[in-house]
């Protein structure tokens, strides 16, 4: 396997036991967190496979939070693991849309089961955004960074710029220099006709 796993969870012995669970069964334990704030200012340096959230978690931000910002920001699958089975609490970890969901307590078959399928899904899914990409590339004869591309389906989504910069966590400036750029390379002036000649 020899996949790359992160830890956020702060309850000592949960976090003890994943990692001796995980490291039983082949992954490569990078680091754990106890808090949100040492995790995000730890994980631009981390490149992790897969991420371990618990959704109650110390710090500034809630692993549903967490789990959001590494979603949007850094497209790394993810796997929530919590005692909460309310249902406020699913649909509000629902929206990040997880790779999986494990119910403390938990034993090693589950974990096993959780990240074989976690990691198969989120290969597939990364394989066919690669080729959602390339494809425009092709059709169109440009290259594109991996900003614009994610822009670029924020806004074939109907996004406004507003919800684009929230739900990338970028100023609404960086949302309008990706879309000039997407302009110049596309030959267009304006996002109508951006997504029009993107989608036909």
């Amino acid at each position: 396997m020899g996949q790359n796993v992160v830890i956020v969870e702060d309850e000592l012995l949960i976090r003890k036991q994943l990692e001796t669970i995980l490291r039983k069964l082949g992954y490569e334990v990078l680091c754990s967190f106890q808090n949100s704030d040492e995790f995000l200012d730890r994980l631009p340096d981390l490149k992790p496979d897969i991420i371990l959230f618990d959704i109650n978690i110390k710090g500034s931000q809630s692993g549903i939070q967490l789990a959001q910002i590494v979603r949007d920001q850094y497209r790394i699958p993810f796997v929530f693991i919590t005692s909460y089975t309310d249902r406020d609490t699913i649909n509000a970890a629902k929206v990040t849309m997880p790779n999986g969901y494990v119910i403390k307590p938990f034993d090693e078959k589950d974990i096993m089961m959780i990240m074989e399928i976690a990691l198969y899904n989120a290969a597939s899914f990364q394989e066919e955004s690669i080729l959602n990409k390339q494809r425009i590339e092709k059709k169109l004869n440009i290259s594109l960074t991996e900003r614009e591309y994610i822009t670029l389906s924020d806004l074939s989504q109907g996004l406004a710029n507003s919800q684009i910069a929230a739900k990338q966590y970028v100023s609404i400036n960086t949302v309008k220099t990706h879309l000039r750029n997407l302009y110049a390379k596309v030959g267009v002036r304006d996002r109508v006709n951006l997504v029009k000649k993107v989608l036909q």
